[in-house]
Order: C-alpha cells, then sequence, then structure tokens
C-alpha cells in the first residue's frame, strides 16, 4: 500500500484546501481585508504565529510544525482554532 507519511500529506492537502476554502469565503463575504487583518491581530499568540507562517509565509504544516518544534497535530490544532475564531468573529459583523 501507500506509506503513512504519502497519507498523512494527501490528508493535510485535504485540509489546507478546506481551510483555505474557508478563507476566501470569508474574505469574499463583503468583509474588508482590513477586518480579517484585525482579527488576526487578536488571535492568542502561538495561533496568530501558527497562522501567518502557514498563510502569509507560505510554510507547509510539516515546516511549521519543525520550525516551532512541536507536533504536527499541534499545528494542526492552531489553525483549527485560528480559523475558528476568525470566521465566528467575521460571521458576528454581517
Amino acid at each position: 500500500g501507500i506509506d503513512p507519511d504519502t497519507d498523512r500529506m494527501r490528508e493535510e492537502m485535504k485540509y489546507l484546501k478546506e481551510r483555505v476554502a474557508v478563507l476566501e469565503q470569508i474574505t469574499t463575504d463583503g468583509h474588508s481585508t482590513k477586518q480579517l487583518e484585525n482579527e488576526i491581530e487578536q488571535l492568542p499568540p502561538k495561533c496568530k504565529e501558527t497562522f501567518l507562517l502557514s498563510k502569509k509565509d507560505g510554510l507547509t504544516y510539516v515546516e511549521i510544525a519543525e520550525y516551532l518544534n512541536v507536533s504536527i497535530k499541534t499545528v494542526e490544532n492552531q489553525m483549527s482554532i485560528a480559523f475558528s475564531t476568525i470566521r465566528k468573529k467575521m460571521e458576528g459583523k454581517l
């Protein structure tokens, strides 16, 4: 079969595509980029750092995990918190 690393990368890509779709949805729902930037600034420090390394610097979850010396699962969790926090706050401003 396929090795676990390949499976993990496929899952990571699927996860990333879903999350990017969420971000695109947020930014195209009539919300300004400035509002989104404000919400990113309000994130808890670790969430903000992880989010920016991914979205601004373009690092993969694996690269972020290595850079921050944390597990990939931790990166996934931080990104999930960041996305859900941003989405809730942006939806509240409709």
